[in-house]
Protein backbone atom coordinates (compact mmCIF):
# COMPACT_ATOMS: atom_id res chain seq x y z
CA UNK A 1 0.00 0.00 0.00
CA UNK A 2 2.80 2.40 0.92
CA UNK A 3 4.70 1.68 -2.32
CA UNK A 4 1.57 2.24 -4.38
CA UNK A 5 0.95 5.60 -2.67
CA UNK A 6 4.55 6.69 -3.30
CA UNK A 7 4.33 5.64 -6.96
CA UNK A 8 1.00 7.37 -7.52
CA UNK A 9 2.16 10.58 -5.84
CA UNK A 10 5.44 10.56 -7.76
CA UNK A 11 3.65 9.88 -11.04
CA UNK A 12 1.18 12.68 -10.35
CA UNK A 13 3.99 15.16 -9.62
CA UNK A 14 5.83 14.04 -12.75
CA UNK A 15 2.74 14.60 -14.92
CA UNK A 16 2.08 17.97 -13.27
CA UNK A 17 5.70 18.94 -13.95
CA UNK A 18 5.44 18.02 -17.63
CA UNK A 19 2.21 20.03 -17.95
CA UNK A 20 3.83 22.96 -16.12
CA UNK A 21 6.63 23.05 -18.69
CA UNK A 22 4.00 24.34 -21.12
CA UNK A 23 2.97 27.09 -18.72
CA UNK A 24 4.99 29.74 -16.85
CA UNK A 25 4.99 27.58 -13.70
CA UNK A 26 8.18 25.90 -12.37
CA UNK A 27 7.77 22.53 -14.10
CA UNK A 28 11.32 21.35 -13.51
CA UNK A 29 10.78 21.49 -9.78
CA UNK A 30 7.74 19.21 -9.95
CA UNK A 31 9.57 16.83 -12.29
CA UNK A 32 12.51 16.50 -9.89
CA UNK A 33 10.21 15.91 -6.91
CA UNK A 34 8.20 13.35 -8.87
CA UNK A 35 11.32 11.53 -10.01
CA UNK A 36 12.71 11.58 -6.47
CA UNK A 37 9.59 9.86 -5.17
CA UNK A 38 9.45 7.39 -8.05
CA UNK A 39 13.14 6.55 -7.62
CA UNK A 40 12.32 4.96 -4.26
CA UNK A 41 10.60 2.08 -6.06
CA UNK A 42 11.74 2.26 -9.69
CA UNK A 43 15.23 2.01 -11.15
CA UNK A 44 14.32 3.87 -14.36
CA UNK A 45 13.28 6.91 -12.28
CA UNK A 46 16.61 6.80 -10.44
CA UNK A 47 18.45 6.94 -13.78
CA UNK A 48 16.35 9.89 -15.00
CA UNK A 49 16.75 11.68 -11.68
CA UNK A 50 20.53 11.41 -11.98
CA UNK A 51 20.38 12.69 -15.56
CA UNK A 52 18.23 15.65 -14.55
CA UNK A 53 20.58 16.47 -11.66
CA UNK A 54 23.57 16.41 -14.04
CA UNK A 55 21.72 18.61 -16.55
CA UNK A 56 20.74 21.14 -13.87
CA UNK A 57 24.31 21.27 -12.52
CA UNK A 58 25.67 21.96 -16.01
CA UNK A 59 23.04 24.64 -16.59
CA UNK A 60 23.81 26.32 -13.25
CA UNK A 61 27.55 26.34 -14.01
CA UNK A 62 26.90 27.86 -17.45
CA UNK A 63 24.70 30.57 -15.94
CA UNK A 64 27.31 31.34 -13.29
CA UNK A 65 30.03 31.54 -15.93
CA UNK A 66 27.99 34.01 -18.01
CA UNK A 67 27.20 36.13 -14.96
CA UNK A 68 30.90 36.28 -14.01
CA UNK A 69 31.88 37.23 -17.55
CA UNK A 70 29.21 39.94 -17.58
CA UNK A 71 30.57 41.41 -14.32
CA UNK A 72 34.15 41.37 -15.61
CA UNK A 73 33.32 43.30 -18.75
CA UNK A 74 31.26 46.06 -17.13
Amino acid sequence: MKNMFISLTGGFLLIVGIVCLLTPLPGALFIVFGLALLSINHLWARVWLKRSQDWMSKAARAIDKKRIQKKLYR
